[in-house]
């Protein structure tokens, strides 16, 4: 039994596709490494760490015989981390590279429906926390804790980077990852963060100001906790500055 572990990330995923080509390998299962960074597999397996050059010239190779479209639903799949995805996203991205078009129109097959799919949720996902990311002022920096169900923090990275100037972290706080920013550039850290830092004064009244509008314009007889939990997941509410459900929803102050 053919057994490949990595890390999970993108870059891991070409380079492992580069060397399972260069081998003329055909994988029975893709794992990630643990946490810690061992495999944590008990039967014996190949571990294929990141080579971000390799990978790079590897995506390109791919881009362009694929298409744009169909490297991206792998990407997005993979940021799913739904189980079986990785093997899912391999066989995928095997196919497409040997069958072409009809591989890509063959939407029954398990692994191109797979990583369909899983690329949906991972888009969701993406652009709810577009909508719902709150960044609070600390004190120079802006800081926005958040918990999403796949691993999106790089492109909400690469979005806000372009929308928000100043100084700020991006903290996935489920994962234990961090994006932070400054003068325009990002970069991930695993660097333990706190869930939640002390804002400032200002921060405090923008805030209740926030609440207040919030509050003062809901219409108190078309409140519906089932509507707000289907556009706002109840997940989310802890990380929102406006507390949606609150008691005092559409009352007259």
């Amino acid at each position: 039994m053919m057994i490949y572990v990595y890390d999970g990330t993108w870059n891991g995923m070409m380079t492992l596709v580069h060397r399972t080509a260069r081998e003329g390998a055909l994988p029975d299962d893709i794992l990630r490494f643990s946490p810690n960074g061992s495999s944590g597999v008990l039967l014996d397996s190949t571990e294929v760490r990141s080579d971000p050059s390799l990978a790079e010239a590897t995506a390109a190779v791919l881009e362009e015989r694929l298409g744009r479209r169909w490297m991206s639903e792998a990407c997005l799949a993979l940021m799913s981390e739904e189980k079986g995805i990785d093997l899912a996203v391999w066989r995928c991205l095997s196919r497409l590279w040997k069958e072409g078009a009809r591989a890509a129109a063959d939407l029954a097959a398990p692994c191109m429906g797979a990583v369909l799919h899983a690329a949906r949720r991972s888009f969701r996902e993406l652009h709810r926390w577009m909508g719902l990311i709150r960044f609070r002022d600390v004190g120079g920096v802006y800081y926005a804790p958040f918990a999403p169900d796949c691993d999106v923090l790089p492109l909400l990275a690469g979005h806000f980077r372009s929308r928000l100037p100043a100084r700020w972290v991006l903290h996935d706080t489920g994962r234990g990852r961090a994006a932070l920013h400054e003068a325009g550039r990002w970069f991930l850290t695993d660097a333990a963060l706190p869930a939640h830092l002390r804002i400032t004064r200002e921060e405090e009244v923008c805030q209740a100001l926030w609440q207040e509008f919030f509050r003062s314009t809901a219409v108190r007889e078309r409140i519906s906790a089932k509507r707000q939990s289907n556009f706002l997941p109840r997940k989310t509410w802890a990380y929102l500055i406006e507390k949606p459900g609150a008691a005092s929803w559409g009352r007259s102050g």
